[in-house]
């Protein structure tokens, strides 16, 4: 089964997709472009994902299968990095949360807080994915 796919770290929320396709697009209450469940006989309606494709302008929907690794690729982060968030451009969109919900919540007081864990114990992809699609650039790692 063909499945599309969504790059995060470069969409810019536009809403091109949601617009030619509906039902493979959506967007989440955080304002996050989803990917839907396959309608019947679980096929995705392909004539509208490809126009997606065509029409996206960062170039961030594939098809699962045709999906190549960006060449941007991070480093490896050392183990004894944890990751922090700066509160100075935090929004408290959530997406952190949604991305990683193991490592970020949110304290009584609305904030974003890091959950407690070993350094080398955080879930470096789901990190280093938080990191590329946070819109105030307020997750890093924290190398101290």
């Amino acid at each position: 089964m063909k499945k599309p796919v969504i790059d995060h770290g470069d969409c810019k929320q536009c809403g091109g997709c949601v617009e030619v396709s509906p039902s493979a697009f959506a967007c989440n209450v955080l304002g996050f472009v989803d990917v839907l469940e396959a309608g019947p006989g679980g096929c995705y309606p392909e004539d509208e994902i490809s126009e997606a494709i065509a029409i996206c302008p960062e170039d961030c929907i594939a098809w699962e299968e045709e999906r190549i690794q960006p060449v941007r690729k991070k480093p490896r982060q050392p183990d004894y990095r944890t990751p922090v968030v700066d509160y100075s451009g935090c929004n408290q969109c959530g997406g952190c949360i949604v991305i990683s919900p193991s490592v970020f919540t949110c304290n009584d007081s609305g904030y974003i807080d890091v959950a407690d864990a070993e350094p080398g114990c955080y879930p470096e992809d789901e990190i280093n994915e938080v990191i590329a699609i946070c819109p105030g650039d307020c997750i890093a790692w924290d190398e101290e």
